[in-house]
């Protein structure tokens, strides 16, 4: 576990320092494909129409008098107000959802191991299933929320979103990895890598000094980076409440 830890710290301190020299964050190769749109929250107002084949992505709003033409996809968490038409063909997305048939459920850690980095208020907390191998790690990666004097940190009770997948772009990252082998120094020493697409994580507890943090994890959402028909998910969990792991 301990090198699982030091990988991700040094592979994200790496991309930290490219990011001070170039005056910007670049921790992948294509910077077109690891940047996530945020579609969230838009309006179609009073009137407007959408076209056939158009999206409607997710939070968006469509309103009184609007129509969804042939093909189009309404997303999660959209709302259809009064007098609204949905064509034939057109598909309301549900909820998220766990399907049991596809998704796995829940975690039980045994053992934990943390890193932090005060400067770059990097926070690394690993808690595994067991102390034997092969076992199943859920990984928080906590990088450069807020710029202080003293470099970058977190704030306790505030409420952090977890909306990036990507392992190479995400600032609130939170992923499972699934049989690792004893020494694994990375996700491709497991089987299978889950990574949070959907959730919130608020600090409880953060002390670089004391090295000490705790954070609950709330709604949290995973897909499979391998396949995209199957996921995890995890409703609550908590850190920094399990015993260390053995040296």
């Amino acid at each position: 576990m301990r090198k699982m830890l030091e990988s991700r710290k040094w592979l994200t301190l790496i991309c930290l320092a490219a990011a001070f020299s170039l005056t910007t964050v670049a921790c992948s190769d294509d910077d077109d494909d690891s940047t996530t749109n945020n579609t969230s929250a838009d309006t179609v107002d009073e009137g407007d129409t959408t076209d056939e084949g158009d999206t409607t992505d997710e939070g968006d709003t469509v309103d009184e008098g609007d129509t969804v033409d042939e093909g189009d996809t309404i997303d999660e968490g959209d709302t259809i107000d009064e007098g609204d038409t949905i064509d034939e063909g057109d598909t309301i997305d549900e909820g998220l959802t766990c399907d049991e048939t596809t998704h796995q459920n829940g975690f039980v850690g045994q053992v934990s191991d943390l890193m932090m980095e005060s400067f770059f208020g990097l926070v690394v907390a690993v808690e595994a299933s067991s102390e034997e191998y092969p076992r199943d790690v859920l990984t928080l990666q906590l990088v450069k929320e807020m710029e202080s004097e003293d470099g970058f940190t977190y704030e306790v009770g505030v409420p952090y979103q977890i909306d990036d997948s990507s392992p190479s772009t995400c600032q609130h990252c939170l992923t499972i990895d699934t049989n690792c082998v004893e020494g694994a120094a990375s996700s491709a020493d497991c089987e299978t890598t889950y990574s949070a697409d959907t959730g919130e994580v608020v600090i409880t507890e953060l002390d670089f000094d004391a090295g000490t943090f705790k954070a609950t994890v709330t709604g949290a959402q995973f897909i499979n980076l391998d396949d995209p028909n199957s996921g995890w998910c995890i409703d609550s969990y908590e850190f920094g409440l399990l015993p260390a792991a053995a040296e």
